[in-house]
């Protein structure tokens, strides 16, 4: 089941703030009701955004620790999975999530089930290395694609690992400039 559930969003809302006469003396317009539909929906869209980039800087400084302990980033499979599992146990409540949109702010990042959390993806490429990350940034290829959300973590094996994150188009995330949204961690021996 894919994480992004904004359009139910958009019913519900829709449903939440419809009038039972839009006509009736007094209320606003359908069109008054579309409009802030719309504005409730990017607000609760850059909100999320917002939260997910905030986790991927979290993530970025756990591999940093990872790398200083274990002087290289995850090189195998088998290191991949584990990080990544270990991760997982950290993520917060997916915010692309509409259960989780819909909790009140104090409870909002606290996941109730595993289904909730943030997904964490972890891929080893070694030919990964600072050019290769300036061009993904430039151009991330059409397979990056993942459910709102998802955080997919690119490591060489040695010192270098890209960060990348979904947004509600399930496309990475872009920055102010339009450029995807990509962390770079470096490990420092």
């Amino acid at each position: 089941m894919k994480a992004h559930k904004l359009p139910a969003l958009a019913v519900a809302l829709a449903v939440a703030l419809s009038p039972l006469s839009a006509q009736a003396k007094g209320r606003p317009s359908p069109e008054a009701y579309t409009v802030r539909l719309r504005q409730i929906l990017i607000q609760m869209q850059n909100e999320a955004l917002a939260d997910v980039s905030a986790v991927m800087s979290d993530v970025c400084s756990w591999l940093e620790d990872y790398g200083r302990q274990d002087g290289h980033f995850p090189a195998t499979d088998v290191e991949a999975a584990a990080a990544r599992a270990s991760l997982q146990r950290l993520m917060p409540a997916n915010p692309f999530n509409l259960a989780v949109a819909q909790r009140p702010p104090e409870t909002r990042h606290i996941p109730t089930n595993a289904e909730e959390r943030i997904k964490v993806n972890f891929v080893v490429d070694m030919g990964l290395d600072r050019d290769a990350v300036k061009a993904l940034i430039d151009l991330p290829p059409d397979t990056w694609q993942a459910p709102a959300g998802t955080i997919t973590v690119i490591s060489n094996g040695y010192h270098l690992a890209a960060i990348w994150a979904s947004g509600a188009d399930q496309r990475p995330i872009k920055d102010a400039t339009g450029k995807a949204h990509i962390l770079v961690a470096s490990c420092r021996r």
